[in-house]
């Protein structure tokens, strides 16, 4: 069985040698030795950052676009919708009463 001591010192170079670092010191290893590349992910990540910022104030746009439309065209057409129909309420309910009521 071969020991540390063993081992020259600049081998590593050896693959089978580095599965002793574990999971985690293979990737800082192959950061280390440039066999991966973090900078593509850190750019994706960025950009995905920049695109959900930007559908935010998209969206944010548009609420601010149906609340504007709400206050200044569907409001005062639903207050006359609700004043109409607090107009004939009674005079519908005196057509009722006068016709004799629910004859079932």
């Amino acid at each position: 069985m071969p020991w540390a001591t063993d081992a020259p010192a600049g081998a590593g170079g050896d693959p089978l040698g580095w599965v002793n670092y574990g999971v985690m010191g293979l990737l800082i290893v192959g950061l280390v030795t440039g066999l991966f590349w973090v900078k593509p992910s850190v750019d994706n990540i960025k950009a995905e950052r920049d695109r959900a910022l930007a559908e935010r104030d998209k969206a944010d746009e548009q609420r601010d676009a149906m609340a504007f439309t709400f206050q200044k065209e569907l409001l005062p057409v639903l207050t006359k919708f609700l004043t109409t129909t607090e107009a004939l309420l009674p005079l519908l309910q005196r057509m009722v009463d006068r016709a004799g009521g629910d004859h079932t």
